[in-house]
């Protein structure tokens, strides 16, 4: 029996399109982060580059731990958008659920562990950082392409931290390469379209602009994961979309 395909393209169109129909929601969303972000986030990480060695470590970390909460939260929000408006009637953008902090903490620990992934090389020794970072690179991209639906999971099937692995983990076996190649698609577009513009304004080193590419990217980023999950969900479950309403009832 020949496999579903993923169905790459329909996935990054429908992205593309949700995220435009969307796109007052999402600024909605993304206006505040960024606001967030650019003030709060911006200082706290200058700060640690002009205090004592003691400080910067404890201001880095809490800038990390803040900003995991700050885009779990919007990545919640953006996964709730996407889910209300695919199928062929959009519900009404509701409130969060009771559950929405315990399902957003869930979300920042999963950013947490990645970033803890991430800086491993960082304790390493200076002579094999190098080779270090090669295999942490390596690491971090099988992890994300094998956790890339985590969070769809945790917001739409409200489990908690290990079963959501388990589902993710399963729900993605056997699709992993043609969501690699997604996500390299996903970036390349990214970079192709965004960077020009930057380069042409000269925006690179404004914190303003990082923030706000970073939550528009993490908002778009939410949207695919959740369009991912819904076409994998059908392959493997047999459920359409709309079965998924049930869970903002």
């Amino acid at each position: 029996m020949t496999k579903p395909s993923l169905g790459i393209w329909s996935i990054l169109r429908g992205s593309a399109g949700l995220f435009l129909r969307t796109g007052i929601y999402i600024l909605l969303i993304c206006i505040p982060a960024t606001i967030f972000s650019a003030l709060f986030l911006g200082s706290v990480s200058q700060t640690a580059e002009t205090t004592d060695l003691g400080t910067p470590i404890l201001r880095y970390w809490s800038w990390i731990v803040t900003a995991a909460f700050l885009y779990a939260t919007l990545t919640y929000f953006c996964i709730r958008l996407a889910v209300t408006r695919t199928g062929e009637t959009a519900t009404r953008w509701s409130v969060p659920t009771a559950t929405a902090p315990h399902t957003i903490t869930r979300l920042a620990i999963v950013l947490l562990l990645i970033s803890v992934l991430n800086h491993t090389t960082l304790i390493m020794p200076v002579s094999t950082r190098m080779i270090g970072s090669v295999v942490v690179l390596v690491a971090m991209i099988y992890v994300n392409i094998c956790l890339i639906i985590i969070a769809p999971v945790l917001v739409l099937e409200q489990t908690g931290l290990r079963h959501g692995l388990r589902r993710t983990l399963a729900l993605t076996q056997g699709y992993r390469w043609p969501i690699a190649g997604l996500v390299l698609l996903f970036f390349l577009a990214v970079f192709l379209l965004w960077l020009p513009f930057a380069n042409t304004l000269g925006l690179q080193t404004s914190e303003w602009y990082t923030a706000g590419t970073t939550a528009l990217s993490t908002a778009f980023s939410a949207i695919v994961a959740t369009l991912i999950y819904l076409r994998l969900r059908d392959i493997k479950d047999g459920l359409p979309p709309q079965d998924l309403s049930e869970v903002f009832a």
